[in-house]
């Protein structure tokens, strides 16, 4: 149930350490394990190293609220640096992260960009699909649903085009992770599945209740 200590001397090598960073994001963020906050803050400290490739430093945000860990004092102070750090995504995705870990102030902060930019220009279609990227991490489903469906509104004429289609599939996506299949087919029937967005589908977990589903994988086959 506790990681190898073979593994836990390699993350506490920062050269080693950051080679197969990846690599032990994957092992910490196995379910069942028991990870304490000296590893969970070891492993944070690698997302605040700006010499780090960019995709690394976000694979260990994304993972941090996967280890079981409560938010520390000690867990909290590896995070300022990267919630007012210049590169948005890295900015993001630890507000993010904070807000999983039930961080109320950090919710705020995250949400309240997205909410200027639609106050700026509330007929902005991407505006809403970018706010509604943002409840889709923080798994506020209900609320992301709105957004991409209000995008599409705003889209009009233009919302069925190609372009658009990610919109159409994060909407449904929504509805899925919701738990509301009924919306989700709804709104891939409204699409129109092509054979190569039905195999992307197929193969993105956030669709499996749907593929799986007795009533509505007729849509997949």
């Amino acid at each position: 149930k506790a990681p190898r200590a073979e593994v836990l001397a390699v993350l506490a090598d920062a050269s080693r350490g950051a080679d197969v960073l990846l690599e032990l994001v994957a092992y910490l963020t196995v379910p069942g394990q028991d990870i304490d906050e000296d590893t969970a803050a070891t492993l944070l400290h690698f997302a605040a190293r700006a010499d780090l490739k960019p995709e690394a430093r976000l694979a260990v945000l994304a993972g941090i609220p996967r280890l079981g860990v409560p938010l520390s004092p000690k867990l909290k102070r590896e995070f300022e640096p990267l919630t007012v750090a210049s590169d948005a995504a890295i900015r993001d995705a630890a507000l993010v992260a904070l807000t999983l870990l039930k961080d109320s102030r950090a919710r705020r902060e995250l949400v309240k960009v997205y909410d200027e930019q639609i106050k700026d220009n509330e007929g902005w279609p991407l505006a809403y699909q970018r706010r509604g990227k943002i409840f889709l991490r923080i798994h506020e489903y209900g609320d992301a649903a709105k957004d991409f469906a209000r995008a599409l509104e705003l889209q009009e004429e233009s919302a069925r085009l190609p372009a658009n289609r990610e919109l159409w599939i994060d909407l449904a996506r929504a509805h899925v992770l919701d738990d509301k299949l009924a919306k989700a087919a709804d709104v891939l029937q409204d699409l129109g599945l092509t054979s190569d967005v039905r195999r992307d589908l197929l193969a993105d977990p956030d669709f499996k209740t749907l593929v799986e589903s007795t009533k509505y994988r007729k849509l997949f086959e």
